[in-house]
């Protein structure tokens, strides 16, 4: 038996992964945007990617609980809590304005996932296939 030697040229397929994982982080935040609480925009326009695009942040003191939709008291039990007090979590969900987003919602990113995961995908294997 003899050897068979071959070499595989990445360079295409890494450029086609990284084109992919920044088209799909910016559609991520497209599609998801309608499901952000957004009474004055500032946490939806927080978005942005991190971590070469492969992960979608949301900026401000409030994201966490925000996304997790619950309110948040002080040891006083208010919800504006005082410089240098912590906040814990209280059973109580948070309530949405619709205003501007109508399908504001907790769990944001779950929400557009459930509707808009195969379009992704989709996406994702046009980019790898065409770059």
């Amino acid at each position: 038996m003899s050897d068979f030697k071959f070499k595989i040229n990445l360079k295409r397929i890494n450029r086609n992964i990284e084109k992919a994982q920044a088209t799909l982080i910016n559609q991520i935040r497209i599609d998801t945007e309608q499901y952000v609480p957004a009474r004055d925009l500032t946490l939806s326009n927080s978005a942005h990617a991190e971590n070469q695009n492969t992960e979608l942040v949301y900026n401000g003191p409030y994201a966490r609980f925000q996304y997790y939709g619950k309110v948040m008291v002080d040891e006083r039990g208010s919800t504006y809590a005082r410089l240098g007090s912590k906040k814990h979590v209280i059973n109580r969900d948070l309530v949405y304005s619709k205003e501007r987003h109508p399908n504001a919602t907790s769990f944001w990113f779950e929400k557009s996932k459930a509707r808009y995961k195969y379009k992704w995908i989709k996406l994702i294997k046009d980019v790898m296939k065409n770059g």
